[in-house]
């Protein structure tokens, strides 16, 4: 967030924060959850502001639950439904129904205390809400929903406001501090030469009170240099009279007037994506790139992906990009500010915003919606023979189901034969996006598309590419993440691409059916990731060894898998091992020897493969990859030793996952693991002793252990000196370890626990009490019985007081595991409810209660436990 746009709204923020945790409005009635309101013009900071209360603190403790969502200018209740639905669960929604879907979200939101975010809505329309509110009816007390507006009338149509807090322009002075903020480092604030203040004041008053208009002024000012008469050229600049129809704040246009080619360049193209759109930073420079609009100067030695990603941060720090929740998005204003400066020359078909223009003659770079009518009417394209950017968007109209229709729609835009129509009239385009269309077949006269640099097949259905791919000599870009589920070759002659940077999955295919691993000899230009699968398919070695890895200095992420595909599609260790029966194990070895990569690599994961031992660069030479910061070594069944990982200096995450054969992981108690964080080993099922300087690693954050039940001993002095763990993940492996835990506890900096629940069950009576940290507990099953009934047990876990979620707890029911299914007559916890029986009493501000991944947490809490709950309210730090 821009801490900078906050600026003296402390009390803003503290009237809105004391309605959202006031016990004002919660009475016995929880079928509504009230609405609070911030309202204002465009550019005061009402999405920065309700951001600084979703990320507060006492707000985060007080709402167990929480969502955020933008909502814009087109309030479809589906696509709001679905995904609030998908930010409380962290999980994309497969449901097309909306009456499921809001099912779903009432089963979710049910008994939990949350919090709703709806951020820029524009709908005035009673109806809209209404239709909205349904799963809202069973909010917990406490609940709340905040809606940012530029509108009264939208205020007015929502029933169930109780407070909307009018977001007032700031003053002067204010518009002064934060420009200062903007345009001077931290260093050189207090001491602003008298000259620049005074030009500065004169500069604030113009901004008119928006926090926008200042942010973005003062990052003008900043790249100006504290020069006197640059800033009074732009004080006295007659852009500031240049308000008109357009309601743009002339500070704006300002900003763009003084931006430099490159970047006006950049910024224009972004008027191609619609208002809301979350930016992926890699894609946008990527395309920047294939447009031409990424030129370093001569002696900029770095990759253009470095330069434009330096384009990019400049346009954030000029406040044209915002991060918000993680997420690179522009401003409503400054997104028709790009409509306004891109003309003719840009044009988005479909757009419900203000600047939408036909398509003429001039236009270059089109992008079409999500909208059966409009692709309908593609064939408008043909009139711009000069089109360098086509994109289409990902389909997920509310009214479109049926697939088949959507394929003829897209395969009418894109014909398979003669090279007519689309293709014909498109022998200029440069950058193509495909990305979400949904169609399975791409034509072969994609190959009559020579200028073509940049395209993305991204989710895309298609399970081949056609030959006359291998025609477009010019393509430095090919982007087929989603689509290589069911892509398992490439077409014979892609190594004729000599221009290619990006490709990040290379499938190898069997017998000749495809692109074999020797194509990668001529995509010498390779870089940033890239992934190799199917590497068992290589008959010959030397095609291994002429692609000639180890001088690939700007490959920087490298998978070599042994497999039919990514490992998302390994379920079972029986379909690997099946393959190693088959497999020649000293052909894996040698390609994996070949494919020796260079020492500049930053990842490395290797899968699947079936060789005795890693190869010598692995055992001997691993010192010399100082720059590797992550390792996945996974499904490697036959290998019998570990490399030494502990000589990776820069070393920071590392994954060992089903390396089934190695028993012992030698090294040095000292000296090793210096920088890692993160810690994996899963389904390591002989590993009978770790590294010995585990016990000793000082950045360590995380570790996760589970399915090594070999594994009797932790390194001395266990994991009492891991002072910076967080995250510790212990399961399913032998009693010996599970004593050792008991007997030498935990670390004391735990936010996150997961263990077996029997290893709970044994803890002394002091339990878990120490652990003043712990947030999240998450308890699972036991592979195999331990012969204790909970019931029997009755722990309390209520001496845990910072405990606020609990994932998974194992039932022992005997032989049968099973989920407690609740059912409307079961919401209090009545006696002989099987759920009373097992259950230990729970942290008195447990966040969120897990069975087998359902969520039960409404259904732990006694009636007495929520009146004490209610007549709780955080004090307002």
């Amino acid at each position: 967030m821009d801490q900078s746009l906050i600026l003296n709204r402390n009390e803003d923020l503290d009237a809105v924060k004391t309605q959202l945790l006031s016990n004002t409005h919660q009475t016995n009635n929880r079928k509504n959850a009230p609405v609070v309101a911030i309202v204002g013009m465009g550019g005061l900071g009402k999405t920065t502001l309700a951001q600084l209360l979703y990320n507060d603190s006492n707000v985060k403790d007080y709402f167990p639950t929480r969502a955020w969502v933008c909502v814009s200018n087109d309030f479809n209740v589906e696509r709001l439904s679905k995904e609030i639905l998908e930010s409380t669960s962290g999980s994309a929604c497969k449901l097309e129904n909306l009456d499921q879907i809001q099912r779903k979200l009432e089963e979710r939101l049910g008994g939990n205390r949350f919090l709703l975010v709806l951020d820029d809505v524009w709908s005035e329309k009673p109806r809209d809400w209404e239709a909205l509110r349904v799963p809202f009816r069973i909010a917990e007390k406490g609940s709340r929903i905040i809606v940012t507006t530029r509108s009264r009338k939208t205020v007015s149509s929502i029933r169930d406001t109780i407070y909307a807090h009018d977001l007032q322009i700031l003053s002067n002075e204010s518009c002064w501090e934060l420009i200062k903020r903007r345009a001077f480092a931290e260093e050189t604030m207090l001491s602003v030469e008298p000259g620049l203040e005074a030009i500065g004041r004169e500069v604030a008053k113009k901004c008119k009170g928006l926090p926008l208009a200042a942010s973005t002024i003062g990052s003008l000012l900043y790249s100006s240099k504290p020069d006197v008469e640059e800033w009074e050229n732009i004080l006295q600049s007659d852009m500031w009279n240049s308000e008109g129809d357009d309601e743009l704040p002339a500070s704006l246009s300002l900003s763009y007037h003084y931006l430099p080619l490159h970047l006006k360049h950049c910024f224009a193209y972004c008027s191609l994506f619609p208002k809301d759109h979350e930016f992926d930073k890699k894609h946008l420079v990527q395309m920047w790139i294939a447009e031409g609009f990424v030129l370093p100067a001569k002696q900029d030695k770095r990759l253009l992906g470095a330069v434009g990603g330096q384009y990019f941060d400049d346009l954030c720090h000029r406040s044209f990009f915002q991060y918000i929740n993680g997420k690179f998005v522009m401003h409503d204003l400054i997104h028709d500010l790009a409509g306004l400066v891109s003309g003719e020359i840009y044009c988005r078909i479909g757009s419900s915003g203000k600047y939408s223009f036909e398509i003429s003659k001039n236009t270059r770079h089109l992008s079409l919606p999500n909208d059966e009518e409009h692709l309908r009417n593609v064939e408008s394209a043909h009139e711009s023979k000069c089109l360098s950017t086509l994109m289409v968007g990902i389909i997920e109209s509310a009214g479109w189901t049926d697939k088949e229709n959507i394929d003829d729609i897209l395969n009418s835009m894109l014909p398979k034969k003669a090279p007519v129509g689309l293709w014909e009239n498109l022998r200029c385009l440069r950058v193509l996006s495909l990305s979400g269309a949904g169609i399975n077949e791409i034509p072969e006269s994609i190959g009559n598309l020579k200028h073509l640099r940049y395209i993305n097949l991204s989710s895309f259905w298609v399970t081949e590419l056609p030959e006359s791919i291998c025609k477009l000599y010019h393509l430095e870009i090919l982007i087929q993440d989603d689509c290589l589920m069911k892509m398992a070759r490439l077409p014979q002659g892609i190594g004729r691409l000599s221009c290619l940077k990006t490709m990040p999955h290379f499938p190898v295919a069997k017998d000749g059916g495809g692109a074999g691993l020797g194509e990668l000899k001529g995509l010498q230009c390779l870089e940033g990731a890239l992934c190799i699968h199917g590497l068992h398919n290589v008959s010959n070695v030397a095609e291994a060894t002429e692609v000639n890895l180890r001088d690939r200095s700007r490959i920087h992420e490298l998978e070599l898998c042994f497999g039919d595909g990514p490992d998302l599609f390994l379920e079972l260790f029986d379909k690997a091992q099946a393959r190693d029966v088959q497999s020649d194990k000293g052909m894996d070895a040698e390609v994996l020897e070949a494919l020796q990569p260079h020492t500049e690599l930053r990842r490395l994961e290797i899968d699947r493969y079936c060789g005795d031992n890693f190869p010598p660069w692995m055992m001997n030479g691993l010192s010399r990859y100082r720059k590797l910061v992550s390792v996945r070594l996974g499904s490697c069944y036959k290998c019998r030793s570990l490399p030494p990982l502990g000589q990776l200096p820069l070393l920071e995450s590392l994954t060992l996952e089903w390396i089934v054969e190695v028993e012992e992981w030698p090294g040095a108690e000292s000296g090793e693991f210096l920088c890692l964080q993160r810690l994996k080993i899963i389904n390591c099922q002989k590993l009978r002793q770790l590294h010995p300087a585990l016990g000793s690693i000082p950045k360590l954050s995380l570790l996760k252990i589970s399915g090594c039940p070999g594994l009797t001993s932790l390194p001395n002095p266990g994991l009492i000196n891991l002072t910076s763990l967080k995250d510790l993940t212990i399961t399913d492996c032998s009693d010996t370890l599970k004593r050792q835990l008991l007997d030498e506890g935990f670390p004391l900096c735990l936010t996150h626990l997961e263990i077996d629940s029997e290893v709970l069950m044994a803890l002394p009576s002091r339990g878990l009490r120490d652990l003043s940290c712990l947030e999240e507990l998450e308890l699972r099953e036991p592979t195999q019985d331990s012969g204790e009934d909970i019931s029997d047990f009755g722990y309390d876990l209520s001496d845990v007081w910072g405990v606020q979620d609990i994932s998974d707890f194992g039932y022992n029911l005997g032989d049968e595991w099973g989920v407690i299914e609740p059912t409307e007559d079961s919401r209090d916890l009545e006696e002989g409810n099987p759920t009373k029986k097992f259950l230990p009493k729970l942290p008195t501000n447990l966040r969120r209660f897990l069975v087998n991944n359902e969520d039960c947490t409404h259904y732990l809490h006694s009636q007495e436990r929520r009146e004490e709950e209610e007549i709780k309210s955080p004090k307002i730090s």
